[in-house]
């Protein structure tokens, strides 16, 4: 009997070892400034290594050929909260991960932003496939560019992968 209680809070213990953690509380260095999604890159960019530890958090996306756009704050610590309207296009089992992997993803300042001035703005990922590893395109980014400067084109969804997301957000049918 002793022993089987001992195992279950060691098994409650690592179960809750394992979930994503976020802040209770976003932190604001000032007002939120709602921004473009193209002009996101100007404030804040993905930390360096993070976009690979989210995915390993988030058991990697459920496959490639998708992408997701979502409204999110990014704070001034560079966390993402408040995430609206994901528009989502791929295999299923997307709109469970999708979740998981923003709640461990983690921004840093652009070097423009020195006040860490939080925004708020739309991100686009795309996912292909590296070996095992399903990578969101931007990713591709963070790994070849300086922060300072502003992504390249193919950092965002493929134009299929786009039009399909407009579509959707518009409410026309998916085809």
């Amino acid at each position: 009997m002793r022993v089987s209680i001992i195992f279950a809070a060691a098994l409650a213990l690592v179960a809750c070892a394992l979930q994503p953690k976020l802040p209770a509380k976003p932190y604001y260095t000032e007002d939120i400034l709602v921004v473009s999604k193209d002009d996101a890159y100007n404030f804040w960019i993905p930390e360096e290594g993070s976009v690979r530890e989210a995915l390993v958090k988030s058991n990697g996306p459920p496959g490639s050929g998708g992408c997701f756009r979502v409204s999110v704050i990014i704070d001034s610590n560079g966390r993402l909260f408040d995430p609206k309207s994901p528009v989502m296009v791929g295999p299923a089992g997307m709109d469970d991960w999708v979740p998981r992997f923003l709640s461990v993803l983690r921004y840093r300042p652009a070097k423009e932003n020195v006040n860490r001035t939080p925004i708020q703005t739309v991100l686009d990922w795309s996912m292909f496939k590296v070996g095992e590893v399903g990578m969101p395109a931007a990713s591709r980014f963070n790994d070849r560019h300086d922060a300072g400067t502003k992504p390249s084109s193919e950092s965002s969804p493929d134009a299929a992968c786009e039009a399909k997301m407009d579509e959707l957000e518009k409410g026309a049918p998916k085809t």
